[in-house]
């Protein structure tokens, strides 16, 4: 028999008929081992509410002190559009000043709009939990949009009922198979449950992993790997590595690794493919060119044509009898010596 602590540091799997306790943290020595016995994620009030009637007590544990965290949990919307801060709500239902940009210029009728928005919230979706067990889950899509609807502009994303809302809203796309919406609002309730769910939790881990389920399905390969990680590094202390849901996993994320090396290697080629065809284009283009030189006369060009002038204006090598190479001298005239021709003379 465990004693019970919202700020649990043990968690009980039950894995067929057995039921495996782990811890969750060092825990130290003569110091005692505590599970929870309702959804941490719930507020205080409520969780306390649920102890007293089912169990007949009350919990004082650290997280039930923690005024500060649960007081985000019923936090509201800061007016201010241009600020996401939550600003908390005083136990009369007035709202105070937004502790980052001091926004404090809400309607006058706004702690009865919030009110009411609360009480039509938890009507609806206590509608739908009942309508789940029947199956009809456009309904409860239907309801959890309405809900979304009357939220925004009005209550936090810390508020429990948007988280509570967007885990209906995943559930219902889920079994509809409208994937893309499921993973969104599985995105949006990652970052509420990190908050809600600091450590080792397990529903923030199952979380971690429907999501990574999704974008695996979804070839978000990348992103899926990173929260499925996560949620490894969780489900391994909370439930052990022989469980079923970390087996399961493990095959996941093996699965993710293949396709993401599949994914790297068709890239890479199709990076080196623009290269390879432009080669390709270039021989085939050179080769075009050089049967087309082949085919197609070549054009005489000016200097071919005297040059061939030329050759036809020299006469044959045979007809003048010169030898290759030699040249004869040119002869010397005859002339007459200058006492011959005036001997001539006085004869």
């Amino acid at each position: 028999m465990f004693n019970h602590s919202c700020d649990f540091n043990c968690v009980a799997i039950h894995t067929g008929t057995a039921v495996n306790v782990r811890t969750t943290r060092d825990i130290p020595a003569n110091k005692e081992c505590f599970v929870s016995y309702v959804d941490v994620l719930k507020p205080t009030a409520t969780r306390n509410n649920i102890l007293r009637n089912v169990f007949q007590f009350m919990c004082k544990c650290p997280l039930c002190r923690d005024t500060s965290r649960d007081n985000l949990r019923h936090s509201v919307q800061c007016g201010n559009l241009e600020c996401q801060e939550a600003v908390l709500v005083n136990p009369d239902g007035t709202v105070k000043k937004c502790s980052l940009c001091n926004f404090e210029a809400f309607p006058l009728g706004f702690p009865d709009q919030l009110k009411t928005v609360e009480q039509q919230c938890i009507a609806k979706l206590s509608a739908a939990e009942k309508i789940m067990s029947f199956g009809n889950w456009q309904k409860v899509l239907e309801l959890s949009e309405q809900c979304l609807a009357l939220q925004k502009g009005n209550l936090h994303p810390y508020h429990h009922l948007v988280v509570e809302t967007l885990h209906y809203a995943m559930d219902s796309c889920i079994h509809l198979e409208k994937w893309e919406q499921a993973l969104e609002y599985g995105r949006r309730s990652i970052a509420h449950l990190e908050f809600h769910c600091p450590g080792n939790n397990a529903t923030a881990a199952i979380q971690l992993m429907r999501v990574g389920k999704l974008q695996q399905y979804l070839k978000m390969v990348a992103e899926a790997m990173k929260n499925l990680h996560k949620a490894e590094k969780i489900l391994l202390i909370t439930h052990g590595a022989d469980h079923p849901l970390c087996v399961q996993l493990k095959e996941m994320i093996a699965a993710c690794t293949l396709e993401r090396r599949q994914v790297a290697r068709l890239e890479s080629i199709e990076e080196a493919e623009p290269d390879q065809e432009t080669e390709e284009k270039e021989e085939a283009s050179k080769s075009a060119i050089e049967q087309k030189e082949e085919k197609e006369p070549k054009e005489e060009t000016k200097e071919d044509k005297n040059k061939a002038t030329i050759k036809e204006g020299e006469p044959s090598k045979a007809k003048t009898g010169e030898k290759e190479g030699k040249t004869e001298p040119p002869k010397e005239p005859k002339v007459k010596s200058a006492t011959a021709t005036f001997a001539d003379k006085t004869d």
